[in-house]
């Protein structure tokens, strides 16, 4: 039942959020690739590395870990997922302040977009989160 309220939740999150533009007003219809699109945005992909290599410190030379389903399921977690909670509350906390943010809306800083549309993002966020 949660998991139905979230997925309804995203739904209607996608259909009024406008992905088009980072600096663009929420309020026309997109598509799901857009929305995914403007999620993968604000997980800021440049530091997906540094997610990444903090994952794969740990493993040292256990090389056999590379052939199990976990590990990569890890991996993949720690790139997407966990950057796009971290970053997009962060965005949402500093929405007034990164407007005015000359590094901001570049693919290293993250996107420039309004409150309400980083809050559209939150369902895509908690989703993310489920195993």
């Amino acid at each position: 039942l949660f998991v139905e309220e979230l997925l309804q939740l995203a739904v209607a999150a996608w259909q009024t959020v406008s992905c088009s533009s980072s600096r663009s007003l929420p309020g026309r219809a997109v598509s799901l690739p857009r929305a995914l699109l403007f999620a993968v945005k604000v997980s800021r992909p440049y530091f997906w590395l540094v997610t990444i290599w903090l994952y794969l410190l740990p493993t040292g030379q256990y090389y056999h870990l590379w052939s199990q389903a976990r590990f990569w399921a890890g991996l993949l977690y720690a790139a997407l997922p966990l950057n796009l909670l971290c970053y997009l509350m962060n965005d949402l906390a500093d929405v007034d302040v990164d407007v005015d943010n000359p590094r901001k809306g570049g693919v290293l800083y993250g996107v420039v977009a309004h409150a309400a549309a980083l809050r559209t993002a939150v369902p895509t966020a908690v989703l993310a989160q489920l195993p």
